[in-house]
């Protein structure tokens, strides 16, 4: 009876699920090696690929899946990785439409885990192991933002991590680019519904669960979130619904890094930086994500008592709409340099003034200067 009904389920799926070994239908030059993921859209599987000789990531697309929106997600992810490579990305190998008519992705496959999972086991992660993860994040999104990229979907299920045998560490991979928007102005309109949201509410910027243009900083946003999730141990807005987590973000003030369960400290130059992230205004954000990358790397590497923070990170715009120059950043470091050089000028200055004044009126005095009346004067004049 199992069997019969297992048959059932496998002809009334819209994906059919090739068993180990097995070549998809209208795919022979992939070999499942098994499941990776499933989803509403389609599924992802490990694979031999016959033609490239080596595994890869094989992302099918359901039949049923293949009309309105799925779709567009489907080949603009297709489209966006085939413009990108840096090692923070999937190389995408092939991509195409199986002899069924069937979309796929043949893409890199990344022997890891995601973040998400990472937290789900750990809870929350102490602020120098999180570090290194959170600069690799900017490095690949500051590189996808220089292509024109926003990737919109910054969430930690989208984050791998691979083992890094040499340090100990994590490699990160930045992986779903299927709601990324570039500047050719391929985008939202075909990508969403009004009324629906494509993302992850936990993560979303006000300006793009409320339907407003999108930018770098809305990566930001999202990647604040992440930083928050895995210091603290939760995302920073969580509400009953999706509704409701939305509007927290839009209104709710930004919560404080603190973890007492965990007994997790974070320094406080790094809670500025996550601070700045989760402004509501996009425009008080950073200007670039080589800004936060530099800023996170000073935090870790920097000499104590010295943290160059923007004092005010945000950006301006001019009146066409483009930004203007960043914020001048506050160096603590030389900002105490200066001070202690007026201390020691200041007093030095009074000191000369005080030996000099009483020699150059006792001067004076003895050699005063030669002048002439007022009747003098008048009979120069007369003359």
């Amino acid at each position: 009876m199992k069997a019969n009904e297992e048959t059932t389920a496998d002809q009334e799926s819209p994906l059919k699920k090739p068993d180990s070994g097995a070549a998809i239908e209208g795919l022979d030059r992939f070999s499942i090696i098994e499941k990776i993921a499933e989803g509403g859209m389609g599924a992802v599987y490990k694979a031999e690929d016959s033609v490239l000789r080596k595994v890869v990531a094989l992302k099918l697309l359901k039949t049923d899946a293949m009309d309105g929106a799925h779709l567009l997600r489907f080949q603009n992810e297709a489209r966006t990785l085939s413009k990108l490579s840096q090692p923070g990305i999937a190389a995408v190998y092939d991509c195409g439409v199986s002899k069924k008519g069937q979309p796929f992705i043949a893409m890199e496959y990344v022997d890891g885990i995601t973040l998400s999972r990472l937290l789900d086991e750990r809870i929350a992660l102490p602020w120098r192991e999180a570090m290194p993860i959170f600069m690799q994040i900017c490095d690949v999104l500051s590189y996808t933002h220089n292509k024109g990229i926003i990737h919109r979907d910054v969430q930690p299920s989208n984050i791998m991590l691979v083992s890094n045998a040499s340090n100990s560490g994590w490699l990160v991979k930045l992986v779903d680019f299927g709601i990324a928007r570039d500047d050719e102005g391929y985008d939202s309109g075909r990508l969403t519904r009004r009324g629906s949201w494509i993302g992850n509410p936990l993560y979303m910027s006000p300006e793009q669960s409320g339907g407003k243009r999108v930018s770098i900083q809305s990566d930001m946003y999202s990647l604040g979130c992440v930083m928050f999730h895995c210091l603290v141990g939760k995302p920073p807005y969580r509400g009953d619904t999706a509704f409701n987590t939305i509007t927290m973000h839009q209104k709710e003030p930004v919560p404080a890094l603190i973890n007492k369960d965990a007994g997790l400290e974070v320094p406080p130059e790094l809670e500025r930086i996550v601070q700045n992230l989760l402004a509501k205004d996009a425009n008080k954000r950073f200007a670039s994500m080589k800004d936060v990358r530099d800023a996170l790397d000073h935090v870790l590497n920097g000499p104590p008592g010295d943290q160059s923070i923007p004092a005010s990170a945000g950006r301006q715009q001019t009146q066409d709409g483009a930004p203007a120059a960043p914020e001048p950043v506050l160096n603590i470091g030389r900002t105490k340099g200066i001070a202690l050089v007026l201390v020691i000028f200041i007093p030095l200055v009074l000191a000369i003034g005080c030996t000099l004044i009483p020699w150059i009126l006792k001067d004076q005095t003895a050699n005063p200067q030669i002048g002439l009346n007022d009747a003098e004067l008048s009979s120069i004049a007369e003359n």
